[in-house]
């Protein structure tokens, strides 16, 4: 436990070299970036071993969906995600951010928001509704249930939101709001512990009327529904960052 706390901790910090980094490097020759000298690479390089392990690497993610992640951590993840993954098979609106980013386009202060403006298009969201109506009698196991899962939902790498609470005109009526990176992230999702657990009192009659899902598409983009450190997780999600590291 205390190993991962202090990996984390080294990630959110991302190196002594990076997060005091003045504005304005990226693009720069003291920058330097993808050359094996100069101050990129020994912020890279500091930044991948404190992410070394999977552990690690999901509460990164968590962290940067809670916003204590530093703008400059993001930015240097994504960019060593990107090119680990390879410039020229990644998603058009992600190769588009990457040589943005690399060239010192997105060093202002709103440099991580137009970042994750410009690479929004490129994450896949699944996205559903679900209205649950529970017996009075199985509320408290419910809420038992329920609340194991969420805990579990929130670690997972590929969600982006999840959201529920009891309705304000029909106690025992509960009313959720989920979404995960693409279908993959949903069926991850559906196959953890805590989903199966849920499964399992859901078949257990528990409800006064039958559950109600809607899946959807949202109009709008990943970036108007989510702040950017939500988005850059997004990111990093899609290009298997927590099984394949950066």
């Amino acid at each position: 436990m205390h190993l991962r706390l202090n990996q984390l901790l080294a990630a959110l910090l991302v190196t002594a070299t990076a997060a005091l980094q003045p504005k304005g490097m990226w693009g720069t020759a003291q920058w330097a970036w993808g050359s094996a000298v100069g101050g990129a690479h020994d912020a890279a390089a500091e930044l991948r071993s404190a992410l070394s392990t999977e552990d690690a690497r999901r509460d990164y993610l968590i962290a940067l969906r809670q916003g204590r992640v530093s703008d400059a951590s993001a930015k240097m993840a994504f960019a060593l995600t990107c090119q680990r993954t390879a410039i020229n098979a990644l998603p058009a609106p992600f190769h588009d951010a990457y040589s943005a980013l690399v060239q010192g386009a997105y060093e202002r202060d709103a440099g991580l928001a137009d970042l994750a403006t410009c690479a929004a298009a490129g994450v896949e969201r699944y996205n559903l509704n679900v209205q649950l109506s529970v017996k009075p009698e199985r509320v408290a196991e419910f809420l038992q249930v329920i609340n194991a899962n969420t805990v579990g939902t929130l670690r997972e790498p590929r969600n982006l939101r999840y959201a529920w609470g009891e309705s304000a005109t029909a106690p025992g009526v509960y009313h959720f709001q989920e979404s995960f990176v693409g279908k993959q992230g949903f069926d991850e999702h559906c196959a953890t512990p805590t989903f199966t657990a849920w499964e399992a009192f859901a078949g257990s009659s528990p409800f006064s009327a039958e559950p109600s899902v809607q899946f959807y598409v949202p109009t709008t983009s990943l970036a108007d529904d989510h702040a950017p450190t939500v988005c850059m997780a997004a990111f990093l999600a899609t290009l298997d960052f927590v099984p394949r590291g950066c």
